[in-house]
């Protein structure tokens, strides 16, 4: 996830400017002496943050076809330019953008003149270094996200948009005595365009929005779509995948989503119709492979107009393929949300619902401690909805319980990650009563009395851009220690995972970033922060904790997201100011994109040790209009865990109709 490096771009420039030309959303500089690549450079303003910068290898401006762009125009209005003989520099209210005209560099600074990045000359000699002792500016970088969306902790991004043609350099290894092991190169292919955005933001939460900002929105899955997930490479039969959803209702096993990995012409489905019917009588959804580079005409002839309700890809798509699937279906049925699985990590995927799969897990721990990281990078670079697949299997009947062991550790990761998706049957992993299976049940419970802070997650990705797994540098730029971790996140504002990745452990080593206290999400104890510590992770749990000021509603244990949860549990973290705000909308279909959703605005003033839930707003059909918020207030003096009875002392009951209440403790 995390890499010291020095970013390089590619230098096309080292020519004299004679023209300048304005643009509705830009300017267009015509060289007059040209080196063998670049003759033209454009400038497009995106909106104040975000600068397009393409250069061609003659003066006539093509398009590029390939795209990632989801808009045809720019800024028209809020921006400025100016040219001498030394350089061009464009300005918005956030960036100053020079290209200089003798050295052939593109430098980027804020609105102080604070420099942000700067292109080396074609000497391969740059300013940077200079202009950041300067500025006392960090010397080092740390780079995170994945090709070709990279984000860098010193308030830029980098979305390469001609990602076809350009080659990825990694120099690092371990031998201390390369000089170059942190260096990573971007390299167009021989006579290919530069086209690159430039992406500045204070936070890196505005770095993703930039992306998003160019590449589309991530709309909001069905909620059901946040519930389990399960899959069997035996669910090829009509009587495997009935028997499969029945044997989880049988056991009271929370599930929302049966997949069949086969794609529809190997499968035995006779009466698919009929198998349909029977699922979603069990109040739940299915999902079958596509043939690879399925026309949408035959997917949607064939079975879409049997009932089912999603798509599971086991080619590698890119965004046009999937775009096709996702017009296709919106085209036949406008209403119901879409859900596509995929195992492509290609950019520019969520604004077509695509879930992608982290599909080169392997049976292992070192794997698993890796995943973390991997799952963390995907969310910075764009990516808000992934989930994982782990291929866990049992080699004979020695390794039966290392193998359950290791599932179950994969699991209690996947519960808080943001698609939850299981690979085996958990009956098949340990009979009940065995721990694996509590474990397992345990965190499927969890996962769904967490659903209302989890799919209010989902609606702030949609309205706010918003990263529901985050690596702890998104919520704690300043805190020096958090760069160098890598093996625990923030899932949403208010709660901390450290999934535990070693075999046979009952404890691991949790870094607690600076905020006046962490609480145990378990137990409601007061942990300090800033403070690394060694804390217990036993076989069935995995450390869990929640920042001081952190909010979290929570609902009831849930067969399914179909069940009706109108009453809240709203748990409140001493320590610090906070805030949430609880949405909702009708679940499953695209009301939403029209104003048919409600927020809650849940607001904690530590000083006053006051709560208030405000006016709801919004309004959409069959939305809870009364309900029974119960408010546990958790601090050093009171500590309740998740679990425990609620005592007097800690719990209160409001009564909420929509009008603002106010609560003290």
């Amino acid at each position: 996830m995390m890499r010291k490096l020095t970013y390089l771009l590619l230098c096309l420039l080292s020519v004299a400017c004679t023209v300048v030309e304005k643009e509705a959303d830009g300017v267009t500089i015509y060289l007059k002496k040209t080196s063998e690549e670049a003759k033209t450079i454009h400038l497009q303003v995106i909106n104040d943050n975000v600068i397009r910068v393409t250069a061609f290898p003659s003066k006539i401006i093509s398009q590029n076809e390939t795209s990632l762009a989801t808009f045809t125009h720019g800024m028209e209005t809020g921006w400025s330019y100016s040219a001498s003989d030394e350089d061009v520099v464009l300005k918005t209210s956030a960036l100053f953008v020079s290209v200089q005209l003798a050295g052939g560099r593109i430098i980027f600074q804020n609105k102080d003149r604070r420099l942000i990045l700067a292109e080396p000359d074609c000497g391969g000699k740059t300013l940077e270094s200079t202009v950041r002792q300067e500025f006392e500016s960090p010397s080092d970088e740390l780079f995170y996200g994945t090709l070709p969306f990279i984000v860098s902790n010193t308030h830029y991004g980098i979305l390469w948009d001609n990602a076809t043609e350009t080659t990825f350099e990694n120099s690092r290894d371990s031998t201390e005595s390369n000089p170059d092991r942190n260096k990573l190169a971007f390299q167009s292919a021989s006579g290919s365009l530069l086209d690159y955005y430039f992406i500045y933001g204070e936070t890196m939460d505005e770095l993703v929005s930039g992306y998003r900002t160019v590449t589309g929105k991530a709309i909001i899955p069905p909620q059901w779509a946040m519930g389990l997930w399960q899959s069997s490479d035996s669910y090829t039969s009509q009587n495997a995948l009935l028997t499969g959803m029945n044997r989880f209702r049988d056991h009271q096993f929370p599930i929302d989503n049966i997949i069949s990995t086969t794609t529809y012409e190997n499968s035995r489905f006779p009466d698919m119709t009929k198998m349909l019917e029977d699922i979603h009588a069990m109040e739940a959804q299915f999902a079958i492979a596509l043939p690879p580079q399925a026309s949408w005409e035959e997917v949607g002839k064939n079975i879409f107009a049997k009932g089912v309700d999603a798509w599971w890809l086991n080619n590698l798509t890119d965004a046009l393929y999937a775009k096709s699937i996702y017009k296709g279906q919106e085209k036949a049925d406008n209403y119901h949300r879409s859900v596509i699985f995929d195992g492509s990590k290609a950019p520019a995927l969520q604004q077509y619902s695509v879930v992608t799969r982290l599909s080169d897990e392997k049976s292992s721990w070192e794997d698993l401690k890796k995943s973390i990281a991997t799952g963390a990078s995907l969310s910075l670079a764009g990516t808000p909805y992934w989930a994982l697949e782990p291929d866990v299997t049992q080699k004979n009947d020695s390794m039966l319980e290392p193998f359950r062991e290791l599932y179950t550790r994969w699991q209690q990761f996947s519960a808080f990650t943001p698609i939850f998706r299981a690979t085996h049957e958990p009956w098949h992993i340990a009979p009940e009563g065995h721990a694996a299976y509590s474990s397992l049940l345990y965190y499927a419970n969890l996962r769904y009395r967490l659903m209302p802070y989890i799919y209010s997650l989902a609606g702030l990705c949609y309205f706010d851009d918003y990263t529901l797994m985050r690596p702890p540098v998104m919520d704690f730029p300043h805190d020096a220690e958090v760069l160098n971790v890598d093996d625990q996140y923030m899932f949403g504002p208010a709660l901390m995972v450290c999934p535990v990745y070693r075999e046979a452990v009952a404890k691991r080593e949790v870094y607690f970033p600076q905020a006046p206290v962490w609480y145990d999400v378990y137990s409601g104890r007061a942990v300090d922060g800033g403070l690394k510590d060694s804390v217990t992770a036993p076989y069935e749990h995995i450390p869990l904790f929640a920042r001081a000021g952190a909010i979290v509603p929570m609902g009831y244990p849930l067969q399914n997201t179909q069940e009706a949860q109108k009453n809240l549990t709203l748990f409140v973290y001493a320590g610090a100011d906070g805030k949430f705000t609880l949405y909702e909308d009708e679940n499953t279909n695209n009301n939403y994109l029209k104003g048919r959703f409600t927020q809650i605005p849940f607001t904690y003033n530590h000083a006053e040790m006051k709560l208030t839930v405000g006016k709801c707003t919004g309004e959409f059909q069959g939305m809870t209009r009364k309900r029974i918020i119960t408010v546990v207030f958790v601090s050093r003096d009171h500590p309740t865990g998740i679990d425990f009875r609620l005592s007097e002392k800690n719990s209160h009951t409001l009564l909420y109709n929509g009008d603002e209440r106010t609560l003290s403790f």
